[in-house]
């Protein structure tokens, strides 16, 4: 189908110009097509519609397939029809390491290679929402799809949600995984991961509890399961995700342990349940008579949902009269805290925690407030009265 509108040829590669004509590789390409197509035993209507398509395609673009730049074939395939897509999808098979993506010029066919890819490296199922989410937002930004040779698109989409949406340091920096993962396994290109840098992270500390302010969260529930659930956050230091998909085969009553399963991760480890976490679940399961999940949602043999447990936290806090200082990962926060305060050592708390590197759990060494009060300032040792002259 001829084109309605002049479309600028590329000047060929220094490469292919060197060693070949623009007619002669014409030439060879049309040549090798219709010796594939002849093999496919196409038809001969198809192999005339294909043969046209390619050779017209090789007159503007005279040059080695492979030396054609993704943008400038991409700026060609949105002036094609499905049929002549088709045809040159069928040429760039004959091509030794084509650029599998280029083809691919649906938005969301670009997603469902995302969900793969992600599923390829079992990530888990809330960094596959994550990225997912940061991706399509990307690809909705652009007025174009995006070019894997050029960063630029990410990087204004990156300044895009620090200037006009204040996102926090964090969370840009979940942006910019996401991208550098879809450019490299979805785009093959790893321009995001060479000329995208992150965002420096200043160090926030985490949010604790007094133990006095604990006691009043905990005992504001008289439900059995909201109770359990905020004591088992506490009193094992689970994780929002690790309480909600909790299972009652992974409690075992007999040696006072509770296996987390899949953790963040998909780590597994095992925490302590102490006597008194064991007589209220004991008293929960026998009430609440739970089959899979610990905590089941509204339907049975579902989990409850975090908006759930956010709620039974913010209403607790509510009725206990305590501040409330953020989610109930606070909890967690407090949990490590505490032990930190009673004597027990970093690396049991790591493993208590699930933490992958020492250097994070080493933050609560900087929220202890009982530890920090214990210091000594090394100007108790200076004497201050004025000396009398």
């Amino acid at each position: 189908m001829p084109f309605s509108c002049t479309i600028e040829k590329p000047s060929p590669a220094p490469e292919a110009e060197s060693r070949l004509s623009p007619q002669e590789w014409r030439e060879i390409w049309l040549g090798k097509l219709d010796a594939a197509m002849h093999k496919a035993e196409l038809p001969d209507d198809q192999r005339n519609r294909y043969y046209k398509t390619v050779e017209l395609f090789l007159s503007l673009y005279p040059s080695a397939p492979r030396f054609i730049k993704p943008l400038h074939l991409r700026e060609h395939l949105r002036r094609l029809d499905e049929t002549e897509i088709e045809a040159l999808r069928f040429f760039y098979s004959l091509i030794k390491n084509p650029e599998p993506f280029i083809f691919e010029i649906s938005r969301e066919q670009m997603m469902e290679k995302l969900v793969q890819e992600l599923k390829l490296k079992n990530y888990s199922q809330q960094t596959l929402k994550n990225y997912c989410s940061m991706v399509r937002q990307f690809l909705f930004f652009l007025p174009d799809l995006p070019d894997p040779e050029n960063a630029q698109g990410p990087k204004k989409y990156l300044l895009y949600l620090k200037d006009s949406m204040e996102l926090a340091p964090r969370t840009i920096n979940l942006a910019s995984a996401a991208l550098s993962f879809f450019y490299e396994k979805v785009l093959n290109s790893s321009i995001m991961v060479e000329k995208i840098g992150r965002m420096k992270i200043g160090r926030s500390l985490p949010a604790v509890y007094s133990e006095n302010d604990i006691q009043k969260i905990l005992s504001a529930h008289d439900n059995p399961k909201h109770r359990s659930i905020l004591c088992l956050a506490y009193g094992c230091g689970l994780r929002l995700n690790e309480i909600r998909l909790l299972k009652k085969s992974h409690i075992d009553f007999s040696s006072d342990m509770l296996k987390v399963v899949s953790g963040k991760g998909n780590k597994d480890r095992y925490v302590m349940i102490d006597p008194s976490i064991r007589t209220l679940l004991e008293q929960y399961i026998t009430l609440y008579k739970p089959s899979t999940y610990l905590f089941d949602g509204i339907e049975k043999d579902t989990p409850l949902t975090k908006r759930t447990i956010g709620k039974i936290f913010d209403h607790a806090c509510e009725k206990a009269k305590v501040p409330k200082k953020g989610g109930i990962h606070t909890l967690r926060h407090s949990f490590a805290t505490h032990l930190l305060e009673h004597g027990t050592g970093l690396r049991s708390i790591q493993e208590l925690l699930g933490h992958s590197r020492s250097t994070t759990t080493e933050i609560y060494t900087h929220v202890s407030k009982n530890m920090i009060q214990k210091i000594k300032s090394p100007i108790s040792n200076i004497n201050l009265k004025k000396n009398k002259g």
